[in-house]
């Protein structure tokens, strides 16, 4: 590998790292916010009583799912870290091939969860909404 691909493959694994903190912030900060902001619309807005309250129950299920997944991210994370050290320092993988191993993909599969469960939430919750908006 020439040494400018080495700096490209350098800076876009930087890149990776730090576009996945910064989804992991966001997600959170939404799916928080998102409970916020749903409270305050159960006080605010609505006057007589809500119909389908299963809908918003069900958005703070999944809500609190997606959050419950982002910290086993982190967790996750932390192990994949600590084993890729490991496979970096193993005399048996000297090209690297695999690091991170099962704690590596196991992260991924729960970020995608993650986004996904936030994303059921906060359609559940905008169709309460909809439903008991005056």
């Amino acid at each position: 590998m020439l040494e400018q691909e080495k700096d490209y493959r350098k800076l876009y694994s930087e890149e990776q790292i730090t576009s996945q903190r910064i989804y992991d912030k966001t997600l959170l900060t939404l799916s928080s916010g998102a409970f916020a902001v749903s409270f305050a619309f159960m006080d605010a807005f609505i006057t007589g009583k809500p119909v389908y309250t299963s809908l918003i129950i069900s958005g703070w299920g999944f809500l609190t799912f997606s959050i419950l997944l982002q910290l086993g991210s982190h967790l996750m994370s932390v192990n994949a870290f600590k084993q890729a050290i490991k496979d970096i320092d193993s005399p048996e993988n000297a090209d690297n091939s695999r690091t991170g191993g099962k704690f590596a993909k196991y992260t991924d599969r729960i970020n995608y969860a993650s986004g996904i469960t936030f994303a059921i939430g906060i359609f559940l919750i905008l169709t309460f909404v909809y439903f008991n908006f005056n």
